[in-house]
């Protein structure tokens, strides 16, 4: 680390973690030591970026924003923020209709590609298409055919020939998610949406709203903690127009620190990343015509969850009350903020107390009886061997 921040970091956690008489969890621990530096300067950051730009108002979008919003309460003089609603799956209905070919990549043949089945039936009641069930015959399917390399072709090209009964079945839950964009917007004339990562497509789906849809005069920016496009060229478009903004890295920016997240011994680092992000919150599903959609709760990992955002908080808490007056100090580099957790991810498998415990909950999208629960641990654990 560097010089100052290097001593001010090690001064905080050792005088609180090791001269007391107090014993703390190891969640507790972990959010202390390797999140609350990582959270304390992308809060810090954003808070700079928005005084520098003078924009109106800050969208922190669900669920990673929760511990972001949270901790941004904490800084000196935080301007005006929100916390919004938002998810993968409240922007596919948005992405179906400005994107046909998107969604259906996207939403038919990645999962078909993936681990977890999913029926046909399944898939149709949680997008609410009943409608295009009285054609599945037409296409030699059946509600009980599970989506793989062989019933998603047939899928996607009845969904392409029904494309009008789709996409009038999204109209209402569409027309509710860009009154909700309107209200959160208001009469802001800039805007920063920000998320922890990866590709930005949250607040680039956003922004369409607000400028296409609604036609409002508002700078829009992406304010992300991390930027890593699987598409190397696309990323380099978006971080070269002055919308998309990383903290820690991306293509064109920390590079370095790209690179270093992306190898070593963990291939699953967004994730890990992300154990310092976590809300006790179930996911958003969208907004639709009766209100807000929201999936299964997911109570396991909620005692430990908060535990490392306590960790996290009384960090920030400790590091913000101790230079409030001295603002500079709160000027938190990207690479100071991402050390500690460079070298803990190189070691994850020392964290199997904590990530052995840890489910990872496939939503409401999967078919729950044809599902097996898996800890995060088990998930680094597979990926390893098999790359190995």
């Amino acid at each position: 680390m560097s010089y100052i921040t290097g001593r001010t970091y090690s001064a905080i956690v050792n005088t609180h973690l090791y001269t007391s008489a107090q014993t703390f969890s190891d969640p507790y621990k972990l959010g202390f030591i390797y999140g609350g530096i990582y959270i304390l300067g992308f809060v810090q950051w954003i808070s700079m970026f928005v005084k520098d730009r003078n924009v109106d108002k800050v969208l922190f979008l669900s669920r990673d924003g929760d511990i972001f919003s949270k901790m941004y309460k904490l800084l000196p003089n935080s301007g005006e923020w929100e916390y919004f609603y938002w998810s993968r799956f409240a922007g596919v209905k948005i992405t179906a209709r400005d994107n046909y070919y998107e969604f259906c990549n996207r939403m038919i043949r990645h999962k078909a590609r993936g681990v977890y089945s999913i029926r046909i039936k399944h898939f149709l009641k949680f997008y609410r298409l009943e409608v295009l069930e009285q054609f599945l015959p037409d296409y030699s399917l059946s509600q009980n055919d599970i989506l793989n390399s062989v019933t998603a072709p047939r899928f996607e090209k009845l969904c392409y020939q029904h494309k009008s009964d789709v996409l009038s079945s999204f109209d209402s839950d569409i027309e509710a998610t860009v009154n909700q964009v309107r209200k959160s917007v208001g009469n802001a004339k800039s805007i920063a949406i920000v998320d922890v990562g990866w590709a930005g497509t949250g607040p680039f789906i956003l922004k369409n709203i607000i400028q296409k849809d609604l036609g409002l005069n508002c700078k829009v920016y992406s304010l992300l903690a991390g930027y890593r496009q699987p598409v190397e060229e696309m990323a380099s478009l978006y971080t070269m127009d002055n919308f998309t903004y990383s903290y820690l890295f991306s293509c064109n920016y920390n590079r370095d620190l790209l690179n270093k997240h992306e190898t070593g011994h963990c291939h699953y680092p967004n994730l890990l990343l992300e154990l310092f992000s976590q809300s006790c919150t179930p996911s958003f599903l969208g907004y639709e015509a009766d209100g807000l959609h929201f999936d299964l709760e997911e109570l396991p990992n909620y005692e430990i969850i908060k535990e490392i955002n306590s960790g996290i908080a009384e960090f920030v808490r400790k590091f913000v009350n101790t230079f409030k007056d001295d603002e500079f100090i709160l000027n938190i580099s990207a690479y100071d903020a991402y050390l500690p957790f460079s070298e803990l991810k190189d070691v994850w498998y020392q964290l199997a107390p904590i990530l052995s415990k840890l489910v990872i909950s496939r939503g409401s999208f999967y078919d729950q009886e044809m599902q097996s629960q898996e800890s995060w641990f088990t998930f680094f654990s597979s990926s390893s061997s098999s790359s190995s």
